[in-house]
C-alpha cells in the first residue's frame, strides 16, 4: 500500500513539530539536516508517484500550507493597535510583489 497525501502531511507536522521543541540548552539537538530532509523526500517520492517534493519541502520550511496555498500571517501594527493580514506564497510573494529578504 502506497502513502497518501494525508501520509505525507502527517510526517511534514511531526518533522515541523519535532523542529520547533525546545533544544534544552543544546545547539541544534532537534534539527532534521537538508540532507535527512531530502532523504525523507526521495523516500515519500518512491511511495507515490503523485508526490510534490517541492510543497512538501515548502511546507516543512513554513513557507505555504500543507495544500501548497498561502500562509495568513498575522502582523499588529503598534501604532494603531490594529491587526493587518499579509498573504505570502510559497515563492515569497504577497500582495505587493516579492518580499524582500
Amino acid at each position: 500500500m502506497s502513502m497518501s497525501k494525508k501520509d505525507f502531511i502527517a510526517l511534514a507536522d511531526a518533522i515541523r513539530e519535532y523542529q520547533n521543541l525546545p533544544s534544552q540548552g543544546l545547539p541544534l539537538i532537534n534539527v532534521f539536516t537538508d540532507n535527512q530532509i531530502k532523504m525523507l523526500a526521495n523516500f515519500c517520492e518512491s511511495q507515490n508517484p503523485r508526490f510534490n517534493r517541492y510543497r512538501w519541502l515548502a511546507y516543512i520550511a513554513g513557507e505555504c500550507g500543507p495544500n501548497g496555498g498561502a500562509i495568513r500571517i498575522r502582523k499588529t501594527n503598534p501604532q494603531e493597535e490594529t491587526e493587518t493580514e499579509t498573504h505570502t506564497d510559497a515563492k515569497g510573494y504577497d500582495e505587493n510583489g516579492p518580499i524582500p529578504r
